[in-house]
């Protein structure tokens, strides 16, 4: 492959903007939290199934298949939280990367807060002590960091 070709063939993730980037943690974090609530209530669902089925004498096989299709429905949702769980696992490692060769440590601390421990920048400019106005320059600073480390790395 020729030097030019090698420059135009660019990885899928740098067309990301840093914020979708960094934003993927928070993202499969939200999916995650769905697919868990959707669970509970898929468990709640099939336990009312079941029981309304142990309290008749007489099992009825259109119950039993709602039942059976709760319990696979369940078992499905629970292999798609299993894979969203390792996305976020993945994602957690890349953006943790990216955001360590971040060279100031206030741009760093904005970014870990707001992007893996889900905290609000009003929330950040409280615990770090600076106004909100500085938080926000701090966090467009940072992001155009991590615009150049992406464009310079491949994730």
């Amino acid at each position: 492959m020729t030097e030019t070709a090698r420059k135009q063939k660019k990885p899928e993730v740098k067309c990301r903007t840093a914020k979708e980037f960094l934003s993927r943690y928070r993202d499969l974090n939200r999916s995650i939290e769905g697919k868990i609530q959707r669970i509970c209530a898929l468990r709640r669902q099939a336990t009312s199934l079941s029981q309304a089925i142990l309290g008749e004498k007489v099992q009825n096989s259109c119950q039993g298949d709602r039942v059976g299709r709760a319990a696979a429905d369940i078992a499905a949702m629970i292999e798609e939280l299993e894979e969203k769980v390792a996305q976020r696992r993945a994602a957690s490692g890349e953006i943790e990367a990216v955001i360590a060769k971040v060279k100031e440590p206030k741009y760093r601390s904005v970014l870990e807060r707001y992007y893996l421990l889900g905290q609000s920048l009003s929330e950040i400019a409280w615990q770090i002590d600076y106004s909100l106005m500085q938080v926000n320059r701090f966090h467009g600073k940072a992001l155009e960091e991590v615009e150049k480390i992406l464009s310079e790395h491949t994730f």
